[in-house]
């Protein structure tokens, strides 16, 4: 288990109720709001217990409580997990939060009729890996730092740290037989991403931290902690390759075979989201290595992380920074062209705003003199150029109406091309016609069932063939990067968007929570976006979809995902239910409710770009109305006599 997930398994246990608070009663799901959710129908059918989560096997983190969901077949049926009574919706479906078995493994009971049926589910509860010696001193050794395959140059900086006992002297012994102390910090467990953020202090466990120079003495280093009589000694898992001191290799990039670009990261995957994105043949500086990722400098104190597939590496030794000469603005009738004049290909970043573009070009100089704004142009409101922090470059272009999108690319002649995107033509009448919108179906590959095995992928399917329907009835020309049940690459579905010119794209999902997050309390609706330009879009999609569903607002989230990482367009991906729970499970195989999701995303698209056109308001939150609670049922519901 990583150690993310066993610090996570730590703070849900410290958040946890006690054994009182856990009693059967908590098998009852606590109240959430129906909003406008259709009633769940009745279904009688003959008693069939199906457990679809967790499957025979799973491995699940130690978290203190958990779900377990599927279906009895049947609306008249009870139902016990562990002995506890848990309701089963009028359709039959379940869904229980409850304590983890000490065992790990899921009892289940259901009875019809006189008809019983009894189905077992074992499951692996993961614990964190740790190392105790004899006194009781204990190191978690998944999270021994660093580890793996690793390439540097002679001197250069290394991290180490182990989260391990407090009030232990930890050191870091090289096999020259120097020791280096590390320091010692509060440990601290951290939950993110679903309902409140919390963070507890791990008072019996501390993080140990230091910096070493890499050398042939980290070889064979061990870390070693004391305390009082009692030594534990952890061999260091690593494998380092020495350059040469200050070494550093040219690369090119390659790019992804799907749309040739290079994703880096801020730190070494998998754990860091992606930051920057490179055409081929962007050149790099290569400094270091870590397991299928070359680490990259683009100026000092700033380093980069980029898949070595994606990267081919060339001669040794580094090239002078770049300088930047003239720069031109060459409008056209789908963009405003940015062109930069280098002498390297050099990495660089573009932090797009709604009406501010910068360009920010790395390990390079100013010998700019010429910046041209062109022909009087209302997309443009104005251009310069700034020397920005280290041998940085800047170039800013303000502009006078709403960025669209954009994208970049090398010239033949070394000539960097940044096409800002205008804003398409739009009726205020019919706002949608004419344009060309990107609907994409969620999954598969990949993707959440709910309790009577409804896909979500077929959900997702269904709602956004109506979509396109209510799309082209509005007059737009329609993308559909998933147009039927076959599994389309997450890759390549905004590459179908970009090629073809899309104005929008609208990926359309629903929701699963992680083990140990209560479905009942933190189940909602909400909406994700990457770039700054498109976060006006994901506030008009959650805004409708909050208000055609009555679902609880968690408002909208800039992430790093692949859809809306789009940068041609304002990109969305929206997740309107969570499949998980009966009701929303319910409410997606109704072709009533799959049309107003489907409507909401119209409404939304019409209120962004009314939005837009200066027409129409902000898509503020909606109003926050009180809601009647879900009853807790205390007998199953009889259904229809």
């Amino acid at each position: 288990m990583t150690a993310r997930r066993a610090a996570l398994a730590a703070l849900l246990a410290a958040c946890a109720p006690t054994a009182r608070e856990r009693a059967p009663m908590h098998a009852i799901p606590s109240p959430v709001a129906r909003g406008a959710l259709p009633p769940i129908p009745f279904v009688d059918g003959p008693l069939a217990l199906d457990v679809v989560y967790p499957p025979e096997g799973a491995s699940i983190p130690p978290v203190p409580r958990t779900f377990v969901f599927g279906s009895t077949g049947s609306g008249r049926a009870r139902l016990w997990i562990q002995g506890v009574r848990v309701p089963v919706a009028p359709n039959g479906a379940f869904l229980a939060f409850l304590p983890l078995p000490p065992d790990g493994v899921w009892r289940l009971e259901a009875e019809r009729a006189g008809i019983r049926q009894r189905v077992e589910r074992r499951v692996r509860v993961e614990r964190p890996a740790v190392l105790r010696s004899t006194g009781g001193l204990e190191v978690w050794t998944e999270t021994v730092e660093p580890r793996g395959d690793w390439a540097l140059p002679e001197g250069a900086p290394l991290a180490v740290g182990v989260r391990a006992s407090a009030g232990a002297d930890a050191v870091l012994r090289l096999a020259d037989g120097r020791e280096l102390p590390l320091e010692p910090r509060p440990a601290w467990a951290r939950v993110e991403g679903f309902g409140p953020e919390r963070a507890e202090r791990l008072a019996e466990l501390a993080d140990y931290r230091g910096l070493v120079p890499a050398g042939a003495a980290l070889r064979g280093a061990a870390l070693v902690l004391r305390r009082g009589p009692d030594r534990l000694v952890v061999p260091l898992p690593l494998r380092l390759e020495l350059w040469p001191a200050e070494t550093a290799w040219r690369a090119h990039v390659l790019g992804r075979p799907d749309d040739g670009q290079a994703l880096a990261t801020p730190a070494p995957p998998p754990a860091a989201p992606y930051h920057w994105l490179w055409p081929t043949g962007t050149e790099l500086v290569v400094t270091g290595r870590r397991e299928g990722a070359w680490r990259v400098r683009l100026v000092p104190g700033l380093e980069a992380w980029v898949d070595t597939a994606w990267v081919r590496r060339g001669l040794a030794g580094a090239a002078p920074p770049s300088a930047v000469g003239a720069v031109r603005l060459q409008p056209d009738s789908e963009a405003v062209v940015l062109r930069v004049r280098v002498e390297r290909r050099v990495p660089f970043h573009v932090e797009a705003d709604i009406r501010r573009v910068r360009l920010r070009l790395y390990d390079a100089v100013a010998r700019t003199n010429w910046a041209y704004e062109g022909p009087a142009d209302p997309f443009v409101a104005g251009l310069r150029w700034e020397v920005g922090p280290g041998p940085t470059v800047d170039v800013v272009v303000d502009l006078a109406e709403p960025l669209w999108g954009w994208r970049a690319a090398w010239t033949s002649d070394d000539a960097l091309e940044l096409r800002l995107r205008r804003p398409p033509p739009v009726d205020p009448a019919r706002p949608l016609a004419g344009l060309r919108i990107a609907v994409d179906a969620g999954h598969p590959p990949l993707g959440a069932t709910g309790p009577t095995r409804l896909r979500e992928a077929d959900a997702n399917l269904a709602i956004a063939r109506r979509l396109v329907r209510l799309l082209r009835a509005d007059g737009a020309e329609v993308v559909e990067t998933r147009p039927d049940t076959t599994a389309v690459p997450l890759t390549l579905r905004p590459v179908r968007a970009t090629r073809a010119g899309a104005h929008l794209l609208v990926s359309i999902h629903n929701n699963a929570f992680p083990d140990g997050v209560d479905p009942w309390a933190h189940a909602g609706t909400t909406a994700f976006y990457y770039h700054l330009f498109a976060a006006d879009l994901a506030r008009c999609l959650q805004r409708a979809l909050v208000h055609a569903l009555g679902t609880r607002d968690l408002g909208v989230a800039r992430a790093d995902l692949a859809l809306p990482r789009t940068s041609w367009m304002p990109a969305v991906l929206t997740e309107s239910l969570f499949l998980m729970l009966p009701d929303h499970e319910a409410a997606l195989r109704d072709p009533a409710v799959q049309e107003r999701i489907a409507r909401a995303h119209r409404d939304g698209l019409l209120a962004f770009l009314r939005q837009r056109l200066g027409g129409g308001p902000p898509c503020a939150p909606a109003p926050v109305t009180r809601q009647a609670p879900m009853p807790r049922p205390s007998r199953p519901p009889s259904g229809p006599s």
